[in-house]
């Protein structure tokens, strides 16, 4: 979370905790009976600092076409104004950023001699 966030990581964690138990949600609804895991974050969040984190969007603006066998076998039809949070929108969130970058080669700093940037050493 960004600087403006990181005294309220506690409550966001107690947050969190209070859906542990909670059977998992296949159908995606924005309720509280069953929880899906992005849907735990974003609430969670919004417990915690009374602002939504990320953008809640309907099945309908969403790459859904691809997983239509999925959604029928699940729902029996495609709910389209079904509102939902996804891991992509909560990683975009303004409220977060980047710690780090994974396979990425990191530049060194400015200055580094190429020793200093992991070279082996005799």
């Amino acid at each position: 979370m960004r600087e403006k966030y990181r005294d309220r990581v506690s409550l966001f964690v107690a947050e969190a905790r209070r859906f542990m138990g909670r059977p998992y949600d296949p159908h995606y609804r924005f309720d509280d009976d069953l929880i899906y895991c992005s849907e735990l974050v974003y609430k969670a969040f919004q417990k915690a600092t009374s602002e939504q984190m990320g953008e809640v969007k309907t099945l309908e603006e969403l790459n859904w076409k691809p997983f239509v066998p999925v959604i029928l076998s699940i729902e029996g039809g495609v709910p389209m104004k079904r509102e939902m949070i996804t891991p992509r929108d909560l990683a975009n969130a303004g409220q977060l950023e980047l710690v780090y970058e994974g396979m990425k080669k990191l530049q060194p700093p400015a200055g580094a001699s190429s020793a200093r940037r992991g070279a082996a050493q005799p």
